[in-house]
């Protein structure tokens, strides 16, 4: 990486000037505008000074670029100069500020000059050379959530998944590409394709303290005319070397997500879940307000992807960065499909078929339990129901004799919640495999002031069904997209009755 960061401080100061001179006056006006070449688009605030070249630590003329990009320097006298902008673009792309050396002429009364970043296509073969398509690059850098210094060391990966032709039969192969994170921040990744969505993440290796840093899991899609895509990362803390969740500690500071969900009319939503996937906090996911509001209190810092969702509406995925100590403030709209679905009779068995479910069901894959089903197992939790499919298992308890279920060899299941992705919780294991007691009133009901587990997801008076799925089983939208772990599927009465 230190070749590309040096590549990068001496090869993309390279500013695109455009000189118009008019016979004049003795003192130039110089005016033009800021070019952001990768986005396509003008760069507002950015400041642009430019300097006598025999002295260029003077202050010199300064001005800000306006909402069109556009500046204005007045009162230049003839000679030999250094121009250049600033702005926090720059920085968040890995380039330096260097100037450009212009020539004032004692007849040039007005000079027109923009200012740019490098194309994106110069930039791409300056790193990685001449990528064949659909290939681009992927660059950025990475920023620590606590405090918005860069990122020191790390790894940045990227996966797709693809079809795959092997002994006459296509097969889904995920693919993997890893770039290292220089020592300050920047990476770049090479070989990305750009006709199809991307996963991201970013992971630090883990502190003398067992402590690692790290992103979310982020969807990335390339603009249909670039081949280069600019992503920058948050990454905090998300666990200690045993694999268990880190509490927030006076270094740990709490961020929080707070918004709205609308439709597409304007129309607040409630009951929208909102699911922040990645996260190791326990406040991560929710059900918006009556007037769609949403407030999460205890998130770790850092880049996730956000999952949004409620029957009756196409689910949207959004990412967001999040600073620790910070409150982000976000709008999102579900759509309604495009389709309707037919008039069905009202009740919790219509709206479980509409879900799909008795049609999951008649396939014969996955295990099932409908709302009667479970009203008359004489289970008070849901994790009691949850370890009556084979494709789960109880790896351990908490010190409230909660258990922590697992797929098999002990990997995390998917878990789902009316349709929409969300979080597993997690907690720590306390002891080993604890069997149920016959008085299972000693497990805290959900909402109780203890670690969250399935159990808290969804108060158990209020779960209309579950699916559980193993590993390659699940349909595709509740399916672990490389096949590692089993699915649980949990819908609520709440949800499925109309």
């Amino acid at each position: 990486m230190a070749p590309v960061a040096r590549t990068l401080a001496r090869g993309f100061a390279c500013w695109v000037l455009i000189l118009t001179p008019v016979a004049g006056r003795a003192q130039t006006v110089l005016h033009g505008v800021v070019h952001d070449s990768i986005a396509g688009a003008v760069l507002r605030s950015a400041t642009v000074r430019i300097v006598p070249a025999a002295a260029p630590w003077t202050e010199g003329i300064v001005a800000t670029s306006d909402s069109s990009g556009r500046f204005i320097l007045t009162g230049i006298d003839a000679g030999r100069y250094l121009i250049g902008f600033s702005h926090p673009r720059l920085d968040s792309l890995g380039f330096d500020a260097v100037s450009r050396v212009v020539e004032i002429t004692s007849t040039s009364s007005d000079v027109a000059l923009d200012l740019g970043l490098p194309s994106a296509r110069s930039i791409s073969r300056a790193l990685c050379g001449d990528q064949p398509r659909p290939f681009g690059m992927l660059f950025g850098r990475v920023y620590r959530a606590l405090n918005g210094a860069s990122a020191s060391a790390g790894v940045v990966t990227v996966s797709w998944r693809e079809l795959v032709l092997s002994a006459g039969q296509q097969q889904l192969t995920e693919r993997r590409l890893q770039s290292a994170i220089a020592n300050d921040g920047r990476y770049v990744v090479c070989g990305v394709p750009t006709d199809v969505t991307v996963s991201a993440s970013v992971q630090s290796p883990a502190s003398d303290s067992g402590i690692t840093e790290a992103s979310g899991t982020i969807d990335l899609t390339f603009d249909d005319s670039s081949a280069v895509l600019n992503r920058s990362f948050l990454v905090g803390v998300r666990q200690r070397g045993d694999g268990t969740a880190s509490a927030p500690t006076a270094s740990v500071a709490e961020a929080q997500l707070m918004g709205r969900v609308a439709d597409d009319s304007g129309r607040p939503l409630s009951g929208a879940r909102i699911a922040v996937l990645g996260a190791s906090s326990a406040d991560s996911v929710m059900l918006t307000d009556s007037l769609g509001r949403f407030r999460l209190r205890a998130l770790h810092g850092g880049t996730y992807m956000v999952a949004i969702g409620k029957i009756g509406f196409s689910p949207a995925r959004h990412s967001v960065d999040v600073l620790d100590r910070d409150t982000v403030r976000v709008e999102y709209v579900l759509a309604r499909p495009a389709f309707e679905l037919e008039r069905v009779t009202v009740s919790e068995r219509a709206s479980m078929e509409r879900a799909g479910f008795d049609r999951r069901r008649l396939s014969r894959r996955g295990f099932f339990l409908d709302g009667q089903q479970i009203a008359t197992s004489g289970a008070l939790v849901a994790s009691r129901l949850l370890l009556s499919a084979p494709m789960l298992m109880q790896w351990g308890s908490n010190e409230f004799g909660r258990p922590l279920i697992t797929g098999p060899l002990q990997c995390t299941p998917l878990l789902f919640v009316d349709g929409v992705a969300t979080p597993m919780p997690v907690y720590r294991k306390v002891t080993g495999k604890t069997p149920f007691t016959k008085d299972q009133s000693r497990i805290p009901a959900a909402g109780a002031d203890v670690d969250p587990d399935l159990d808290t997801v969804l108060p158990f008076a209020d779960i209309g069904g579950l699916e559980v799925y193993a590993p390659g089983e699940a349909p595709a939208r509740f399916a672990d997209p490389f096949g590692r772990c089993s699915s649980i599927v949990m819908w609520s009465r709440a949800v499925v009755r109309p």
